[in-house]
């Protein structure tokens, strides 16, 4: 029988993170990180889904031409479930067993659920026989995301598909750009609180509307700083990456989405030498980076995790999307 596995990588958003959502430019780059998904036919349904690290698994049967899922988790799987709806559409649709593996902390900011839904769709997608587009792999992502989120930004598809580092906006797309971190090293430490996503934007869009004349005025600095950034990345100039990354922190502090616990991080980090931190993602929860020299990198990590459940010393720009084994 024959079985594709492929794999698609975490993200983290460098600069921009909610200002995105009103059509401000971010930067956002994929990480070390990955998740697997490996798709192997089977004769007859259900198709069967299920996650290796949360320990679930949804049935999914076919009948009279729609699909039904039977799971104790229909949230967890409902993503993976609208992308198989979208393949019924086309009439292109057999039974499977597909596994998720993923290294991707879950609800951390780190685009869990983009990878996911990339590695799921490249994998069953090619065991299906579709031809594995760039589009294809874009379209089908952002519909997963959408049942996670409710409304996202479209930053985490693209990167996680694409790779690299790009500047992204919701009108004009993304495009690449080179960047020279030099000697410089991203720490990412996961608080350990998850929220969801989708809430945390909804709350923000509300402020918005409450404020609009004060959110004009921070929303223009986020994007300053944005553009301030792009020659210091491409120039590695580190120490003008660590202030801007401060001071995008503390525009994401005056909207509401810092909270005790990333403040407690950043503090540790900067307090250790880091060059620059700040929330990673949607907020209140999730993960925080941060930039350091190779000479402190590892200091400021083993800090971090006396703080946090988790940390790491993270590979940045790395590939995208990519066929594993078929």
């Amino acid at each position: 029988m024959n079985n594709v596995r492929a794999s698609a990588p975490g993200k983290i958003i460098l600069f921009g993170e909610h200002f995105v959502v009103r059509g401000n430019h971010a930067i956002a780059g994929s990480i070390g990180l990955r998740a697997y998904v490996s798709s192997r036919e089977k004769r007859d349904w259900p198709l069967i889904i299920e996650s290796r690290n949360l320990g679930m698994q949804a049935r999914v049967y076919l009948d009279k031409g729609k699909l039904k899922a039977k799971t104790g988790h229909i949230e967890v799987f409902r993503p993976f479930i609208q992308i198989l709806e979208r393949l019924r559409e086309t009439g292109k649709i057999q039974p499977a067993i597909i596994t998720i593996d993923s290294e991707i902390p879950v609800s951390a900011g780190l685009g869990s659920s983009a990878a996911s839904a990339a590695a799921f769709t490249a994998s069953y997608g090619r065991l299906l026989g579709f031809t594995i587009t760039r589009e294809f792999l874009l379209e089908m992502s952002y519909e997963a995301e959408r049942v996670v989120h409710g409304k996202p930004s479209g930053i985490d598809n693209t990167i996680v598909v694409e790779g690299g580092v790009i500047l992204y906006s919701r009108e004009e797309g993304y495009q690449r750009i080179s960047v020279d971190m030099n000697n410089g090293r991203l720490i990412i430490a996961d608080t350990g609180v998850r929220r969801r996503t989708g809430d945390v934007v909804l709350d923000v869009l509300e402020l918005y509307d409450r404020h609009e004349r004060v959110f004009d005025a921070i929303y223009r600095a986020a994007e300053e700083v944005v553009r301030e950034s792009i020659p210091a990345l491409e120039r590695g100039e580190l120490d003008v990456i660590g202030e801007l990354m401060n001071v995008n922190q503390g525009l994401l502090y005056s909207i509401g989405v810092s909270n005790e616990r990333i403040e407690k991080l950043l503090h540790v980090a900067r307090n250790e030498g880091a060059l620059g931190a700040k929330l990673t993602g949607a907020g209140r929860g999730g993960s925080i980076i941060a930039l350091a020299t190779d000479e402190n990198a590892g200091r400021i990590k083993s800090r971090l995790l006396e703080n946090a459940p988790w940390s790491g010393i993270g590979e940045f720009g790395v590939e995208g999307v990519k066929i594993e084994e078929d």
